[in-house]
């Protein structure tokens, strides 16, 4: 009987906003980025500390989506995940 493979997961791209120490903060920056128009995040806790981030297939999109960020007037950057949604 053969033993079927299992593929590693797919890597997930993401726009990850400023950490912050606690809940409040991120729910503000995520109404803030909802108020200028961006949408599709949400807030995870990583390491202690609260991150606004959105998940994107590949790293070109995430990084667009980064550089209109920054045009907005946002702190962000592209990190990878291995994470399933």
């Amino acid at each position: 009987m053969a033993i079927p493979e299992v593929a590693a997961p797919k890597p997930q791209w993401e726009a990850a906003s400023t950490t912050f120490k606690n809940r409040a903060n991120a729910l503000k920056r995520l109404a803030k980025l909802r108020a200028k128009g961006f949408t599709g995040y949400r807030i995870e806790r990583d390491k202690g500390r609260y991150e606004v981030e959105r998940e994107f297939s590949t790293m070109k999109r995430a990084a667009a989506e980064v550089r209109r960020l920054a045009r907005a007037g946002f702190r962000a950057k592209v990190e990878e995940s291995t994470e399933p949604t």
